[in-house]
């Protein structure tokens, strides 16, 4: 039985000698308006080059069915489209110590929404990265609610960059047309701009939740500014008075960077309403920051209800913030404050102040310019 793929058929005939094999006629990639006839001894070759036919087109299918029969070089991985080739060569090849596979996986999948994921890595130019770049900033969440964040957007931007960079150096492509000096990143909003929790909001927002221990875990975030994975690592056994009376140190055992592995200095009143009875010590249990995050948005949608909040008598709240805006909102509030940004990068446990001044730009020239004034006034009494 002939089998088809596309406008193509593979069809069974007998040779001079009575065996079988198969064969499909096509057009020639390198002549054209020409056809050529491809012959296999076996279904299964045959099959393999329908597959790859279907898969990289009829010029790159031609190449590696030449390949295997010894008429032409090794295959080249530049005629794989390039999300295939990051999933298939690159990623595998590569270790994040910052990065989960799951984000990882979440970066090739922006990246194949696009053009640019199904284009062999030796079609990819300078201008299909603009393009990339431009459709990032207009590009919606893969759950659907909003667009992509900045950080998203660069973090599948700096992929490009470097899936290019690893091809070039491996011989597969020629160029790296995504140097970040032709196609720059993307600017970073502001962080008061991007999630403007203010205290009222969050107090709304806390207010809906019945369990003591929740409200006192997103204090706990709002006061040291530690991700949703890091707070439910503080124990009680690791938690000593600060020198301030009132306060005391906790130690958040964050993994993501180098710095993340940090003391936090917070008042002793944050902590109240969380139970001390857990026999491992953790000040929040063994609940995963799934439930937190449930949690969390839970208490976002009733507050966000019109008739609940007129019944309780607070404001209908009109964002939808996340549970990681409260680390942002702290480090805003840290530069309103007037916090020198070098404590202020390690109290966030950031890798280092370069990734502060990226996130918080704004704030780290507003801070830059109140330092300023404050010299002049030293200078102006002296």
């Amino acid at each position: 039985m002939a089998r088809k793929s596309a406008r193509f058929t593979i069809t069974p005939e007998l040779t001079k000698a009575g065996r079988e094999r198969f064969r499909v006629q096509h057009p020639d990639p390198n002549r054209p308006g020409r056809y050529v006839s491809r012959r296999w001894d076996t279904e299964g070759e045959a099959g393999r080059f329908l597959d790859n036919l279907d898969r990289y087109g009829l010029a790159a299918a031609c190449e590696i069915d030449e390949t295997a029969k010894g008429k032409a070089a090794p295959p080249r991985w530049s005629v794989v489209p390039l999300g295939e080739y990051l999933t298939t060569v690159y990623l595998p090849t590569r270790a994040y110590a910052n990065h989960s596979a799951s984000a990882m996986a979440h970066r090739v999948a922006i990246i194949n929404r696009h053009d640019i994921g199904a284009m062999p890595i030796s079609q990819v130019t300078t201008a299909t990265v603009r393009r990339f770049r431009a459709w990032l900033t207009t590009a919606p969440r893969l759950d659907g609610r909003g667009t992509l964040s900045t950080r998203t957007q660069n973090f599948a931007l700096d992929l490009i960059r470097s899936v290019m960079a690893y091809a070039v150096a491996a011989g597969e492509v020629e160029r790296h047309p995504a140097l970040p000096a032709v196609v720059p990143p993307i600017e970073v909003t502001d962080a008061l701009e991007s999630c403007p929790v203010t205290l009222a909001e969050f107090d709304a927002i806390v207010a809906q939740m019945d369990d003591p221990t929740y409200r006192a875990f997103f204090r706990t975030m709002l006061h040291t500014g530690g991700r949703i994975t890091e707070v439910p690592t503080i124990r009680w056994d690791e938690m000593v008075p600060a020198t301030l009376e009132g306060f005391v140190r906790v130690h958040l055992h964050g993994t993501k960077t180098k710095n993340a592995d940090r003391w936090v200095t917070i008042p002793a009143s944050v902590l109240e309403g969380a139970p001390d009875d857990h026999t491992d010590g953790l000040v929040f249990g063994t609940r995963r920051a799934n439930a937190y995050r449930v949690a969390w948005n839970n208490a976002v949608r009733r507050a966000q209800n019109p008739a609940r909040a007129a019944l309780e008598g607070h404001p209908v709240l009109t964002i939808t913030p996340r549970p990681h805006d409260l680390r942002h909102s702290h480090a805003a509030f840290l530069f309103e404050s007037g916090a020198d940004p070098v404590a202020i990068s390690r109290r966030m446990g950031h890798a280092h102040l370069g990734i502060t001044e990226r996130l918080y730009g704004k704030l780290t020239d507003a801070h830059t310019e109140n330092v300023g004034a404050m010299v002049a006034e030293v200078m102006r009494r002296r």
